[in-house]
């Protein structure tokens, strides 16, 4: 607008020079204002470039994380392992000790929780080496979901996991590789609906301690304890105390307590109230009857 307004002055320019420069110029504003929404355009696509390119990078660094999910209504508890923790709202899954149960994440829920699931991806997760105290006391637990995915190579340690879940009636652990376990100790314990136990071809041969493993299972008729074997096992105290409907145990060749351990807790009341437990060869009940075949492959 200046060098129009100096040409307009100048009596030496004529009025198609003015028309010229006028359209000279306003060409190069039009240029210039090109130009500029172009780099705009472009800042726009380098901006969005490099936020998909550190969503991508996040994605790719992100590592899976094995965690529980508790339903808003707090009656389903799923487990996964995969990297959308954050995006479902869920908690690290860490190992739970003697005397931490308070810490576990769905503890408050305990008494209202139904349902527990594993999903698909908890397969991927095989460096898990503790299962003890998982459900305890889960006092309405009836459902367990996908227990197949739960994949157990490396536990050693499954004390306690269903204890006092007393609403469970019937439960399927033939998916279970139990070949690393030391511990069964009160598996079962107070599992007072109980009525069906599959245990398939567990491996009990590194097993130690099977205390307290039926304590108080009153419903249960028949136990298949055939694929149980135990050269290790030094604890079998209060090992079905309380089964009172409790009529047949079947065992393989494989049961051996020659270890089991001098202390009144490793061997005492092993069937203690089991007043319906028949032996192979139509043994009556005897409270102090040691838990060894009593011919038919039945203790």
């Amino acid at each position: 607008n200046t060098v129009l307004a100096a040409a307009a002055n100048n009596d030496n320019v004529t009025d198609a020079d003015r028309n010229a420069l006028s359209s000279l110029i306003e060409a190069a504003q039009q240029s210039y204002a090109a130009r500029t929404e172009t780099e705009s355009a472009d800042k726009a696509r380098t901006d969005e470039l490099v936020a998909q390119t550190a969503i991508v990078r996040q994605l790719v660094n992100a590592v899976n994380e094995p965690y529980v999910v508790l339903s808003d209504n707090n009656t389903v508890l799923t487990f996964y392992y995969d990297k959308k923790k954050d995006e479902l709202g869920g908690t690290i899954l860490g190992t739970i000790r003697p005397g931490t149960l308070m810490d576990r994440s769905w503890n408050d829920a305990r008494e209202t929780i139904t349902t527990v699931s594993f999903d698909a991806s908890m397969a991927g997760y095989t460096v898990l080496n503790s299962t003890a105290w998982w459900f305890t006391y889960l006092s309405k637990l009836t459902t367990i979901n996908g227990l197949e995915n739960l994949k157990t190579d490396n536990v050693t340690d499954m004390t306690a996991m269903f204890e006092g879940c007393s609403s469970l009636e019937t439960i399927d652990l033939s998916s279970f590789n139990t070949a690393n376990v030391t511990s069964l100790n009160a598996l079962f314990s107070g599992c007072t609906s109980l009525q069906s136990v599959t245990l398939g071809n567990m491996n009990t041969e590194k097993v130690t301690d099977m205390r307290a493993l039926f304590y108080n299972c009153p419903l249960l008729t028949t136990l298949d304890l055939s694929s149980f074997v135990t050269p290790s096992l030094t604890s079998i105290g209060g090992m079905f105390y309380g089964c009172t409907e409790l009529r047949t145990i079947m065992v393989g060749n494989g049961w051996n307590i020659t270890n089991i351990g001098g202390n009144q807790g490793d061997k005492d009341e092993v069937f203690a109230d089991c007043t319906s437990l028949v032996g192979g060869m139509f043994t009556a009940y005897d409270s102090n009857h040691i838990a060894t075949p009593d011919g038919g492959g039945r203790l």
